[in-house]
């Protein structure tokens, strides 16, 4: 092989991988750093579809993705392996008319809600 092919295959190479570098990152870094990270739950996504095991990642209070590869090589806070449970992320409306039992004084335990 000569100087020239080799450099060109060199080249090409480099060029590749810096390609192929850049497409991981872009994929990726989105989703690197979250606050938790729900995975292996079965989610039922509210849209009717069947639901499907996959992972929730959450930062500062909001649903950042629902996937099943892209929290690969992400860095969770808190991390919940919800293996055999069920997740509804966001659509489960917890509305109640609990105001009027709410004492004027005193503490308040809503223990429905922390079941």
């Amino acid at each position: 092989m000569n100087l020239k092919r080799f450099l060109l295959y060199t080249a090409v190479g480099v060029l590749i991988g810096a390609v192929g570098g850049a497409i991981f990152w872009l994929v990726f870094s989105p989703y690197r750093d979250m606050d938790i990270l729900i995975s292996n739950g079965t989610v039922f996504d509210g849209t009717g579809n069947p639901p499907h095991r996959t992972d929730v990642g959450i930062r500062d209070g909001k649903i950042i993705e629902l996937s099943r590869w892209r929290f690969y090589f992400s860095r969770a806070k808190l991390q919940i392996d919800a293996r055999g449970r069920i997740v509804a992320p966001g659509f489960i409306d917890v509305h109640t008319h609990v105001e009027g039992n709410i004492p004027a004084s005193g503490a308040f335990r809503a223990d429905n809600f922390l079941r």
